[in-house]
Formats: structure tokens, sequence, C-alpha cells
């Protein structure tokens, strides 16, 4: 067999996606300082665990809205804390979100087993990653120090060998 042939066998897709993701939204999150105009936040967090209510440390949170704005394609994102809490950053670290409806979508990468590691897969995946229209919708107001409610991902599925 040939060299990719066996690459695209070990290695689901979700985990080519994962890394592109990952450096599509830090590039989005770098260019928000550039000058432009932007939308006022507000402090938000919440909580995001798996099946058995356990915390999914190191999951990563973007929120994407369910009206677009062409003048501001910004993405508030977050990491997962050890105890499940995550705090939305837009612009500025932890400033939070702008208000509106979002789409919740997250990806849960494996752990490193060093630093110098690349991002692991995804452990749900691919199955959040994309926002659509079973996935879950929060809602940000105008005011700061918001708590979104608690998400429960789905039981992870094992890999099939």
């Amino acid at each position: 067999m040939h060299a990719k042939a066996l690459s695209t066998l070990r290695r689901p897709r979700a985990c080519g996606r994962l890394g592109m993701v990952l450096v599509l939204g830090s590039l989005l999150l770098a260019g928000c300082g550039s000058g432009r105009t932007t939308k006022p936040t507000f402090a938000t967090g919440g909580r995001l665990v798996d099946a058995s209510g356990n915390p999914a440390v190191g999951a990563v949170v973007i929120l994407h809205p369910v009206a677009p704005d062409t003048a501001d394609p910004a993405r508030p994102t977050a990491t997962v804390g050890e105890d499940g809490v995550f705090h939305l950053t837009t612009y500025r670290t932890g400033d939070g979100a702008p208000a509106g409806e979002y789409v919740f979508t997250a990806m849960w990468p494996e752990p490193r087993k060093s630093p110098l590691d690349p991002p692991g897969c995804d452990r749900l995946g691919g199955a959040w990653m994309k926002p659509g229209d079973s996935s879950p919708r929060v809602t940000i107001g105008e005011k700061a120090g918001q708590s979104l409610p608690e998400i429960r991902l789905p039981p992870l599925k094992k890999p099939s060998r």
C-alpha cells in the first residue's frame, strides 16, 4: 500500500480538520485588533461536561452567530478549564461575547503526551464541530457576568478498530 493510503486508514477524518479549525480560529482572533469597529461584549461563561457529568477539560468552544455579520466575522471562543468552566473571548481575552443568539459548537481534542505533540483527534469524532439544526443554541444578553446553562456532551463513541 502507498504511504498516503496507510495514513488515511490510520487517522480519522476529524483529526485532520481539528488542526485546521484551531489554526483558522486563531487567525480570526488575531485579525480582530485591526482597528475596525467592534461590537460591545458582555462577560459570559458556562460549563461543559461529558455524558457522566465530568468536566470536558481542554474542549474548545466556538459560538457561531445565528445571524452572521459580514462586517464582523469574529466568533466567541473559549477553552474549558479543569472544573469544566469556560469564559468566552471575542476580541480580547475574557471579554465575553456580543449580545445575540448563537449556535454552540465544540471539539474535544485527545490530551497531548507532551507540549510538542500536535493536537489530538477530536474525541467527539467531529460531530459537534459544524453548526447545524441539531446543535445547541445559546443566547447572550446585554449584561455582564452571565452564565450559560450547563451543556452536556453525548456519550463518547469508542473508536472502531
